[in-house]
């Protein structure tokens, strides 16, 4: 293959690019935080508002408004789902775009490449959260409904 038109401007390319996109995760990480945070005021506040004016017993499909906050988790989660495997591509390129600047350099690792053992975790306590989010209120759902 022959070398592009602009071969000698890529390493400025390739640096400008990687700083754009640790931008773009950053924001990525900062949405998916607010994702959170306003799931859990949504589902907090369907709950209050149902429990100060709760549905009558013989209204079913009434009833069925304790099933709004499980529809709020299911989506929330869903769109986390998206942002994760958003963040897992940035991240794959990034620590590609670094592996190329840092052969050769004694050891020297990017940030991506450094922090990808530790972001397992964040991912996982992600899972935990919408995972509890979730059984929780689908009992709440189902304790209301019967009860």
């Amino acid at each position: 293959m022959t070398p592009g038109k602009y071969a000698a401007r890529s390493a400025d390319f390739a640096l400008q690019e990687h700083s754009l996109l640790r931008a773009e995760i950053t924001g990525l990480m900062a949405e998916a935080r607010s994702l959170e945070r306003n799931i859990l005021i949504a589902v907090g506040s369907v709950w209050g508002f149902l429990q100060l004016h709760p549905p009558t017993a013989a209204d079913r499909w009434a009833r069925l408004a304790w099933c709004v906050p499980t529809l709020f988790v299911v989506l929330g989660g869903w769109r986390a789902l998206a942002i994760e495997i958003a963040f897992k591509d940035y991240n794959k390129y990034l620590r590609d775009t670094e592996k190329l600047f840092s052969d050769g350099m004694g050891g020297f690792q990017g940030w991506e490449t450094h922090e990808a053992a530790s972001r397992r975790w964040l991912f996982l306590t992600g899972i935990g959260l919408w995972g509890v989010l979730f059984v929780v209120t689908i009992l709440v759902a189902v304790y209301k409904y019967r009860f």
